[in-house]
């Protein structure tokens, strides 16, 4: 049943501000949140009362910044489920880019579509990744000046991404080819 009295749009968006900005460690929890923002029950509530709790009792957990200077690297970490939500089974997504080992950026988001595979759910991933980390990439390189190597990545499932983009390039040729020969006999 729909809650109208409780302050719960409110709460969540704070707790995604929190997220988004200084506790990465609640992103997740905030996420599933977040799903429910247009029909959340008295669990939802609960269950964002309890991440408060978590919170208020988690205060010694930061986020701590160090520059080392010898280490001019960006790097990502990954990781994706396959079709985690019982409900949809969709996927989750997520990933951390680090400079100098430190956390500049973080993500976890809900795929938009159902993924066929464990390795589709980590190459999407590792899509979005690629694309979040050319952004500071660009931000650090070419607008600061500040020259990066090597962009660092690191997912658990790196081997089936590289064999399903073997396939992939695979599937690519054949097309290729496909259109070459349709274009050869004058079929359209």
């Amino acid at each position: 049943y729909y809650l109208p009295n409780v302050p719960y749009r409110e709460l969540v968006a704070s707790l995604l501000f929190i997220s988004r900005y200084t506790r990465p460690d609640i992103s997740y929890a905030v996420n599933v949140l977040c799903r429910a923002a247009t029909w959340y029950t008295m669990d939802h509530w609960k269950a964002a009362i309890r991440v408060l709790k978590y919170l208020q009792h988690s205060t010694q957990h930061k986020l701590t910044y160090t520059r080392d200077a010898d280490k001019n690297v960006l790097s990502i970490y990954l990781d994706s489920d396959y079709g985690g939500d019982s409900v949809d089974r969709k996927s989750t997504q997520g990933g951390v880019i680090l400079y100098h080992g430190n956390p500049i950026h973080w993500y976890c988001q809900k795929a938009k579509d159902i993924d066929l595979s464990s390795t589709e759910a980590e190459f999407k991933n590792f899509t979005t990744g690629f694309k979040e980390t050319m952004y500071f990439y660009n931000l650090i390189e070419v607008e600061m000046g500040t020259r990066i190597t090597p962009i660092l990545t690191w997912a658990d499932n790196m081997l089936h991404i590289h064999d399903q983009t073997k396939g992939m390039q695979r599937q690519d040729q054949a097309y290729r080819n496909t259109v070459l020969l349709c274009e050869g006999d004058g079929h359209r």
